[in-house]
C-alpha cells in the first residue's frame, strides 16, 4: 500500500509469487476450500509467533451478494473463520456489506481501482469500537481495504489493520 489511509498497518504472510498465486487462485476460482483453512493457519501463526497486538473482531472483506451466489463462498471469510478459531478473535461478518458489485479489482489499473470500489461498503449493526482486522486473500494497491476502514472508522473503530495471505509487489 503506497498510503496508508484509513488503514492503520497491514500483515501479509509474503508477496503474490509462485507457488502462492497458484493456491491462492486455486482457493478463489476452484472451490479449493481446504487452502482457506490452510492460509488462515499460516497468518494465525504469524500473528501469535510475532506476538502481534490482537483486534476486538475480525471483519473479512464481504463479496456483493451476486458474487457470493456465482462463487458459492467468500474465501476471506473462510481464511477468517480458521484465524478467529486460533486467535480467539470473534468474527464479525453479518454487519458489514459490499453493496456495489464492482468490478474485480486484479484487472484495473490503480487509478480505476479507486474509482471502482469507492462506496462500495455499508455497515449495518450498532456503532464500532475498538480494533478491527480486515482479513482478506490479496493486497494489491490497498484500496479495496481502505475503503472498507474508512467505512469501520465511520462506524466507530478506532484502528483498522488490514491481515492478508498475500501482497503483490505492485
Amino acid at each position: 500500500m503506497r498510503k496508508p489511509g484509513f488503514v492503520d498497518n497491514t500483515l501479509t504472510l509474503g508477496s503474490y509469487n509462485f507457488p502462492v498465486t497458484t493456491l491462492l487462485r486455486s482457493l478463489k476460482y476452484k472451490n479449493q476450500l481446504s487452502l482457506a483453512h490452510e492460509f488462515g493457519e499460516k497468518l494465525a501463526d504469524k500473528i501469535l509467533s510475532e506476538n502481534f497486538s490482537l483486534p476486538d473482531r475480525l471483519i473479512p472483506v464481504p463479496l456483493h451478494p451476486r458474487r457470493l451466489l456465482s462463487r458459492g463462498y467468500n474465501q476471506s471469510l473462510e481464511i477468517a473463520r480458521t484465524i478467529s478459531s486460533r486467535i480467539a478473535v470473534p468474527l464479525e461478518y453479518k454487519s458489514c456489506k459490499r453493496v456495489r458489485n464492482t468490478l474485480p479489482q486484479f484487472d484495473l489499473k490503480p487509478a480505476e481501482r479507486r474509482t471502482n470500489i469507492k462506496g462500495a461498503f455499508s455497515f449495518h449493526g450498532s456503532e464500532l469500537s475498538g480494533s478491527i482486522a480486515i482479513v482478506d486473500d490479496i493486497v494489491t494497491t490497498g484500496q479495496t481495504a481502505n475503503e472498507l476502514a474508512k467505512v469501520l472508522k465511520a462506524a466507530g473503530a478506532t484502528k483498522v489493520s488490514l491481515w492478508a495471505c498475500a501482497h503483490a509487489d505492485y
